[in-house]
């Protein structure tokens, strides 16, 4: 038995949420992902769980060699220059997050990534300029996160990726704006 609670969006660019806690420890137990008409499109949940007792210092161990680096010693990639695009309609509540240049494997290609929150969902906008561009656009999900594709103007690919309906991804998608294009 848990406590439960539902968070329900009040516009239909996001997804509702309903949750379940534990009520001695406030952990959370299960979360279900569900769409405009109440149906789950994604579920986590325990199904075994152990609250108190001791933990072995070993089970908190990092496991990734960039994790087991001194806190400190690392040099941080430095703040890509401000993108050359912008995004003209982001639902309510969304802020940037971070942003950052990645290299596409294999290549000198570059990809522009952007992402925002409303603080429960999370959506990337990635830009390829100069990009071998498909015909049309496409779109892909599994659970609750949707991948939106379209070429825009002559050589951009815009993918946005996140915890968003559809329609959401399809709206960023097309608003991103590159004032630096040619006419």
């Amino acid at each position: 038995q848990g406590f439960r609670l539902s968070v329900v969006p009040r516009d239909p660019y996001r997804y509702g949420m309903s949750l379940v806690l534990d009520e001695a420890s406030s952990l959370l137990l299960k979360s279900e992902i569900n769409d405009g008409s109440g149906r789950v499109i994604e579920r986590f949940q325990f199904v075994d769980v152990r609250i108190g007792g001791d933990i072995a210092a070993a089970e908190l161990a990092a496991e990734t060699p960039a994790a087991r680096r001194a806190p400190g010693h690392e040099a941080l990639p430095p703040e890509p220059a401000p993108f050359a695009w912008t995004v003209a309609w982001l639902p309510p509540g969304f802020m940037p997050t971070g942003r950052e240049l990645r290299r596409v494997p294999g290549s000198d290609k570059a990809v522009e990534l952007q992402s925002y929150t409303d603080g429960l969902a999370v959506f990337a906008v990635f830009v390829e300029r100069d990009s071998e561009r498909p015909e049309r656009a496409g779109q892909a999900a599994r659970g609750a996160t949707v991948s939106y594709v379209v070429p825009r103007g002559e050589k951009h690919l815009v993918t946005v990726v996140g915890e968003i309906p559809l329609q959401t991804a399809q709206l960023v998608a097309n608003s991103v704006n590159f004032p630096d294009a040619e006419p």
